[in-house]
């Protein structure tokens, strides 16, 4: 059981990483540790699994998976669950797979975007009312991040996701909100704020220690410098986001 554990934090780990290769080498290792353990092993651990199952398919391109392992049974969310226990890990696990099943039904092309939005009213109040502050920050992470709001609206949800990450020190979060923020409000924009609001994105993505977003927050500032006339620095930024990228 220990074993099962520490192969699964494995896997996680490597995810918030982007390490997608040996994440999925991870999650070969663990299934038949998992299989061997049968019954005896805990609900709230198969569950993780199978979000863990979800997070490698879509970090790797595989949509398709990742909609069929968030959306199996075991992760869905009954509207009679409890949704102020403090500690349910099954709740919680399922919470997370409806918010990665929003991101990838967000796109308006998707043949099932139609769902996004009555997944989004399901898991509202298990977001809104979660004492799980970890739960509320991504949800107020994938509203911001939606299509269909007013600015207003976003930037209240925007505000909302980077002062509860920070409240709990959360890198990932905070690094993936001050990316999208640069990108939504300063894309385009020559200015002093323009250059400062993609430093600061980057700087969390490499403090949060992610290949992916550095790599996107590297492109950010390099684009930004550019338009700035800084083309020696553009230029060296660049460099080191392809570096990240290749990697």
């Amino acid at each position: 059981m220990l074993h099962a554990n520490i192969l699964l934090q494995r896997v996680f780990l490597l995810c918030a990483r982007s390490d997608w290769d040996a994440a999925s080498h991870a999650l070969k290792e663990l299934r038949p540790v998992a299989e061997k353990l049968g019954d005896a092993l805990p609900e709230t651990v198969r569950c993780l699994i199978q979000y863990a199952t979800g997070v490698v398919a879509q970090g790797t391109g595989d949509l398709a998976g990742a909609l069929a392992a968030y959306e199996s049974p075991l992760l869905a969310l009954s509207p009679s669950t409890n949704k102020t226990m403090r500690i349910n890990p099954r709740r919680d696990t399922a919470i997370l797979a409806a918010l990665n099943t929003v991101h990838i039904l967000r796109e308006p092309t998707h043949p099932s975007h139609s769902r996004m939005n009555g997944i989004l009213a399901m898991v509202e109040p298990f977001c809104v009312n979660s004492p799980n502050p970890y739960i509320q920050s991504a949800y107020w992470l994938v509203r911001a991040t939606g299509q269909n709001d007013s600015t207003i609206q976003t930037k209240q949800y925007l505000h909302q996701a980077l002062q509860s990450a920070q409240a709990i020190n959360n890198n990932q979060i905070t690094c993936i909100t001050l990316n999208f923020m640069s990108w939504k409000y300063f894309r385009g924009v020559i200015g002093e704020q323009s250059e400062k609001s993609a430093r600061a994105a980057r700087h969390m993505a490499i403090k949060a220690n992610d290949r992916l977003w550095v790599s996107v927050s590297d492109a950010m500032l390099a684009e930004t410098l550019e338009r700035q006339g800084k083309a020696d620095d553009a230029r060296n930024v660049r460099e080191e986001a392809n570096m990240v990228m290749t990697g």
